[in-house]
C-alpha cells in the first residue's frame, strides 16, 4: 500500500510541502490531521515550514509549529526557516513574527556564519530582530543614511 501522506516527487517533496508552500491552510491541518510529517524534509533539506516561511505565509507556520513543526531545522545552507522569512521578506514581517513568536532563535548562524539577525541587518532593515527579546515586533524599514 502506498503512503500518500509520504510519498514524494522528484525534489523529495510530499503533499505537505506544497500545500505549505501555497499557503493552503485548510488542506496543511487536513495533511497533518492525517499523519503527515511537519519536519519532513526535501532533497535539499527544505521542510514544509521553511516553504510557509518562505513565502510568507504566517497562519501556515503557526500551524506547523502547533504540529510539531522544528524551528531549528536548517536546510542544506544551515538556514533556518526563520532565516528564509527575513531573507525574503520584502517588507512583510509576518511569517517573521509568527516564527519569533513560537520560539525561534534570530541568532542561529548558517553555513557561512550568517544569522537572521545578521541578514536583516545586511539587507539594510532596521529594528530587525531585536536583541533584546525576540518578542518585540519585527520592524521592516529601509535604514535612512
Amino acid at each position: 500500500m502506498i503512503d500518500a501522506l509520504r510519498e514524494t516527487d522528484e525534489f523529495g517533496r510530499s503533499p505537505l510541502h506544497y500545500a505549505a508552500a501555497d499557503g493552503d491552510a485548510a488542506e496543511v491541518a487536513r495533511l497533518l490531521a492525517e499523519g503527515a510529517d511537519p519536519n519532513q524534509p526535501d532533497a535539499v533539506r527544505f521542510t514544509p515550514l521553511h516553504f510557509a516561511a518562505q513565502e510568507q505565509h504566517p497562519e501556515v507556520v503557526a500551524l506547523l509549529i502547533s504540529a510539531g513543526a522544528d524551528t531549528r531545522g536548517t536546510d542544506r545552507w544551515g538556514n533556518t526557516p526563520l532565516w528564509r522569512a527575513i531573507f525574503t521578506a520584502h517588507g512583510r514581517r509576518e511569517a517573521a513574527d509568527a516564527l519569533l513568536a513560537r520560539g525561534a532563535d534570530p541568532d542561529a548562524a548558517n553555513s557561512v556564519g550568517i544569522s537572521p539577525r545578521r541578514l536583516a541587518e545586511r539587507m539594510g532593515l532596521t529594528g530587525v530582530l531585536s536583541p533584546v527579546t525576540a518578542s518585540i515586533p519585527v520592524q521592516f524599514a529601509r535604514q535612512r543614511d
